[in-house]
Order: structure tokens, then C-alpha cells, then sequence
């Protein structure tokens, strides 16, 4: 049994470590085990008991005022408000490691579809079919009618899936791989073809004759020679190998015109993690999350030489921990000094015949990025717009400065939703309720993504399916009290809500999403599990120790039942 942190020694720790060397074989890799144990954060640091500015550990106020979205008026501006948001995140990291007792390094201590090709179910020999006209002399086939397509939120908008069909054929992403399959009548199938597609295809995007594919790629499995590699890696600093980021979302646009012979025709890297896609009339929005590993930044504490051979309970501990926070965050303006906006964005990569091109996501004025009013974020939503329509697959990208998104679309209104704030504004900030911004974007005008307003509810929302947009307004369900800020001597309770807003003006009289209707006080101590709306009805089902169903009538907007 591993025991509690505060019974080790240095010399017991240490002691530890050799006994896990030696049962590595059973146990996994050392590498791994030596990393986690940061063997490197105890060594021989000197500590120098230097008297710290009375206010180096002062909270920076930070008040909740207006979501609304507003371009930055420069590049200058957009680097310094994400280095501003960085800074700020390390430090807080740094006052929460320097007070924490348990808290050990990087952590705190304590007791611990697939495709059976079967014989007779695809015949390789059968007719291809693949040409785009093989379906000319067949009737009319229809989606709903004639067979199934994804089951989507929203009628009319499609959304992103591992497999696809138009009735005539089939699509799936299965193994690293795209398998093109006919049907030429029902229930008979004819493999077509099938090619290999990069990195972990997750879902996939159709047109007419072309297919958008999307998969996720690690950076930390590169090969050597890949030229991706030399793009997202970074100089050995004196914690060694570091990458830009630890994920890339690739699209894949596929011309399958020729369904016997698919070729690629045009291939995108975008860092950051893919969040979902949705295609409106032949125009495909994918929404990724870039969140930048930034080099040389300590969000961690390293230990003096003598600190683990003190008592637990020693103050000097505590005199410790504070001051390698002191100067770690004084190392971490220095190392922000010399970086640029490139190195705190995320950035666009597209292969061609000659390479590797990159894509810059900041033009000269930077005015294709937005953020919130009060926001403290620094991590970046991109919305990219791609039209199937097109033969040059031109593409477009809006990018807002936000925190992690849930995204909901109709086929007119395209929703991001994100938490107000940050997980680490909580700390030390007993007042800070949580809450839900709600940004909304006119996608019924073809390939254009229009801003349209931004609002704000109380709570968090769980997934898509707690919002919907119908006859103009939205409806929203979300959770308070969800946090648990245990530091607290008497944190909310949890309780759900249902909101409906529509756009309007605001008590200062500026556009914005407003709330029209409101009920709350829905299954106290327990959290949304699921929601959907239909029609002027929602349907939510709720989860603690039993899963009751509340059905609330929205039929009277500005008052639900």
C-alpha cells in the first residue's frame, strides 16, 4: 500500500524510488515512473530566505462585467492580453502550490466500429459502380424515405460522423482508413476502393463528390522525418523536448467524384483539438480549441535541497515554498519577454507538392480575432469555414480568444457556449458565482459566419442537447452549484434551470441576448444527465441517486412551466 506522503523521509522517498527501479519490469517503463516522481525538482537548490514584497501573493481582482464579443484593434493588443491571462494563470498555480500543505510537485499527495469483411458480405469482384454517373439509371433515392442518414440534432444540418452514405454508397472511417462501398440495390454490397487518411480519423463531412474528413494527430508520435515535426516542435530548453502542442486537427478534403479512384486534393493542420463539425447547404464549419503549450513557463514548485528532511508541520516549509513561487513567477516575466505572438497562437498548416506551408492565424491588424469584454482566457476557438461548393476549397477562419466551448447549431444560428471564467479565477475568490457566456452567429447567408450577440445565464451547460434554438429564441438548460469549491464552508447547492432568451437590448441599451423566461429550482442537489427540446417542450433528465424525467412547458416563453 503506497503511503501517505508526510511519512517519508527524503531518504525514505528516495529509498522508494529505488525499490520501484527495481520491480520496473513488472510495473511499466522507469522513464515513466522517474518523470512523475520529479526526481529533478529536489535536488541540490539552494534556499536563501529572502524577505518577499508584502504583496507578491495578492489575488488580482477579477470581475465578471459584459460577455459581448469586440475585435482587438491590434496585434499588439491580442499578445498582450494573452500574455497578461498566462502570467496571470502561472501565478495563481504557484500561490496555490506555495499555500497547499498536501501539495506535492505537480500534484498533491495522499492515499491513493469495426467492418468484418465476411465471405459473400462485400464482393471485390462485383461491378465498382464508382464513376459519378453510376447512379443515373437508378431511381431517385431519399434520405428519411429510402435509407437512413446521421442522426442529427437539427433538421438540416448535417453532422460530422464515421460513416456516411447518399443512398447509392457507403462511407467509413474504420482503422485508419477511408472504404468506399456501392449498393447497388438493396441489400447487396460492392467494395469500391478505399485509401489511407492520417492520424485518428474521427469523423467525417460529405458534398455532392467531395467528402471532408477529420482526425486527430500527436505531435509526440512524429516521425522523425516528418516535415509536420520541424513545424510544431520546439528548441531543447533545460527541461529538454517540448512541442507546441500536444494534438493537431487535420481536414482532409477528399474528391470522390471518382468513386473507384478517391483522390486527396487538399490537406489542413490546424493545432489545437477538434471540438465537432456541422455542414449547412454544402458549407462545412469545423470548431477546433487551441490551447499553447508556452516553453519555459513554471507553473510548479521547486524544492530547496533541504525541504524534504523537514518535519511536515516546520514553518520553514512553508518559507520555502513561497519563495522558489516568488521566483519562479520572476522567471516567468524574463521568458515572456522574449516571446512573441506566434509562439502564444495557434497556427495553420497545409501540405503541397512542395511541403509544408504554414498558415498564419494572424493577418496584419489581428482583427480576425474577438474576445469577451471581461475575459481572461487565452485559449483559442476557431470557427473554419469551408464551402464544398467550391472548386478551390478556399477556406476562412474566425478565432475567439474563449474557454473551452460546447457548440450548438440550427440551420440559421450557430452557438458557442463557454464558462465566464476560467478554473483558476475560483481560487481565493469566495464570491465569483459560475456561469455560462452564450455567443450566436449568423450562418444562413451562404459561407459567411456573422456575429450576432452574446449573453449570459447562470451555471454550466452539459453538451449540445441542452441548447436549441427554435422560432428565434434560444433555450438553455444548465446546472449551478456544480463546482463543489470545497474550501468553502457552505458551497451552493446544485440545482438546474431552464432559460429562454432571444436577442434584444440590455439594461445599458446595447444588443445582446436577454433572457425572456426562467425556471429553476429543478431537482435540487443533482445534475443534468441529459436534455433535448422538441417543439415548445423539454424533456430533462437529472442525476444523483435517481434519475427522475421533468417535462417543462416553454410554450409561454416568458413563463415555463
Amino acid at each position: 500500500m503506497m503511503q501517505s506522503i508526510s511519512q517519508l523521509s527524503r531518504l525514505g522517498f528516495l529509498t522508494s524510488i529505488v525499490l520501484i527501479m527495481s520491480l520496473s519490469g513488472c510495473l511499466g517503463t522507469l522513464d515513466g515512473i522517474i518523470e512523475d516522481t520529479a526526481i529533478d525538482d529536489i535536488a541540490e537548490i539552494p534556499f536563501e530566505d529572502i524577505e518577499l514584497p508584502t504583496d507578491w501573493n495578492k489575488i488580482t481582482e477579477r470581475t465578471i462585467s459584459a460577455p459581448y464579443l469586440v475585435p482587438f484593434n491590434s496585434c499588439l493588443a491580442l499578445e498582450s492580453q494573452l500574455k497578461q491571462t498566462i502570467i496571470e494563470e502561472a501565478r495563481i498555480q504557484l500561490i496555490q502550490a506555495a499555500e497547499e500543505t498536501y501539495y506535492m510537485n505537480r500534484g498533491w499527495g495522499g492515499d491513493d466500429i469495426a467492418m468484418a469483411q465476411e465471405d459473400g458480405a462485400v464482393d471485390e469482384g462485383a461491378p465498382a459502380a464508382g464513376s459519378s454517373d453510376s447512379s443515373s439509371s437508378q431511381a431517385k433515392r431519399e434520405e428519411g424515405e429510402d435509407y437512413s442518414g446521421t442522426n442529427n440534432q437539427e433538421q438540416g444540418v448535417d453532422e460530422a460522423d464515421f460513416i456516411k452514405t447518399d443512398g447509392y454508397h457507403i462511407y467509413i472511417l474504420n482503422a485508419g482508413k477511408l472504404t468506399i462501398l456501392g449498393v447497388p440495390e438493396y441489400g447487396e454490397i460492392t467494395f469500391i476502393s478505399e485509401i489511407e487518411v492520417d492520424g485518428n480519423v474521427r469523423e467525417m463531412m460529405m458534398g455532392d463528390n467531395h467528402l471532408v474528413l477529420i482526425s486527430t494527430i500527436s505531435t509526440y508520435q512524429l516521425e522523425d522525418d516528418d516535415p509536420l515535426l520541424k513545424m510544431v516542435e520546439g528548441d531543447d530548453d533545460e527541461w529538454g523536448q517540448w512541442w507546441r502542442t500536444g494534438t493537431l486537427t487535420k481536414m482532409t478534403v477528399v474528391d470522390i467524384s471518382n468513386r473507384s479512384n478517391p483522390e486527396i486534393s487538399r490537406e489542413l493542420f490546424i493545432e489545437g483539438y477538434y471540438m465537432t463539425a456541422r455542414e449547412v447547404d454544402g458549407t462545412v464549419r469545423m470548431i477546433n480549441h487551441g490551447y499553447m503549450h508556452v516553453p519555459g513557463i513554471k507553473t510548479w514548485l521547486e524544492y530547496p535541497n533541504d525541504y524534504w528532511s523537514l518535519d511536515w508541520e516546520d514553518p520553514l516549509r512553508l518559507a520555502m515554498r513561497e519563495e522558489v513561487a516568488w521566483k519562479a513567477m520572476l522567471h516567468n516575466d524574463e521568458v515572456m519577454k522574449n516571446l512573441n505572438l506566434a509562439d502564444i497562437v495557434p497556427q495553420i498548416y497545409e501540405k503541397t507538392s512542395d511541403g509544408i506551408q504554414a498558415h498564419t492565424m494572424t493577418n496584419d491588424e489581428c482583427n480576425d480575432f474577438i474576445t469577451g469584454e471581461d475575459s481572461m482566457s487565452r485559449g483559442v476557438t476557431s470557427i473554419m469555414t469551408l464551402d464544398l461548393h467550391s472548386q478551390e476549397f478556399t477556406f476562412s477562419a474566425d478565432h475567439i480568444i474563449s474557454n473551452w466551448p460546447t457548440i450548438y447549431s440550427s440551420s440559421e444560428v450557430l452557438v458557442i457556449t463557454e464558462q465566464s471564467q476560467e478554473w483558476w479565477w475560483y481560487w481565493g475568490d469566495n464570491e465569483l458565482d459560475e456561469s455560462t457566456n452564450i455567443h450566436t452567429f449568423d450562418i444562413g447567408s451562404g459561407g459567411s459566419t456573422t456575429y450576432t450577440g452574446s449573453g449570459r445565464i447562470n451555471g454550466t451547460v452539459l453538451d449540445q442537447f441542452c441548447i436549441s434554438e427554435y422560432e428565434g429564441r434560444l433555450r438553455i438548460a444548465s446546472t449551478t452549484g456544480q463546482w463543489n469549491r470545497w474550501w468553502m464552508e457552505n458551497p451552493e447547492p446544485m440545482v438546474n434551470h431552464v432559460y429562454i432568451l432571444e436577442h434584444g437590448l440590455d439594461d445599458a441599451g446595447r444588443e445582446a441576448i436577454v433572457e425572456v423566461g426562467h425556471v429553476g429550482g429543478i431537482a435540487e442537489d443533482e445534475r443534468i444527465w441529459s436534455a433535448r427540446f422538441v417543439g415548445d417542450m423539454a424533456y430533462i433528465v437529472t442525476f444523483r441517486q435517481m434519475d427522475p424525467l421533468w417535462v417543462i412547458d416553454l410554450s409561454n416563453a416568458s413563463n415555463p412551466t
